[in-house]
């Protein structure tokens, strides 16, 4: 986790970072894919999953911290 939110600030804010991050392990939790990215596994349908999930957190995050905002 701490390298997501390593990797995420160098483009957004840590408030973002957090919520991401969090949303990310969340997802892969769920989705059982955890283990694998994790370890390290890569594979073209895996990558294709993660981003996936990326987009998906990406926009929830986005929303969430809108929401906030107002």
């Amino acid at each position: 986790m701490h390298g997501c939110e390593t990797y995420c600030r160098e483009s957004r804010d840590p408030s973002f970072c957090t919520a991401y991050c969090g949303c990310m392990f969340d997802a892969v939790q769920k989705d059982g894919t955890v283990d694998k990215v994790m370890s390290g596994t890569q594979n073209e349908e895996l990558s294709r999953r993660v981003q996936e999930l990326a987009s998906i957190c990406t926009a929830e995050t986005d929303m969430k911290l809108m929401g906030e905002e107002e």
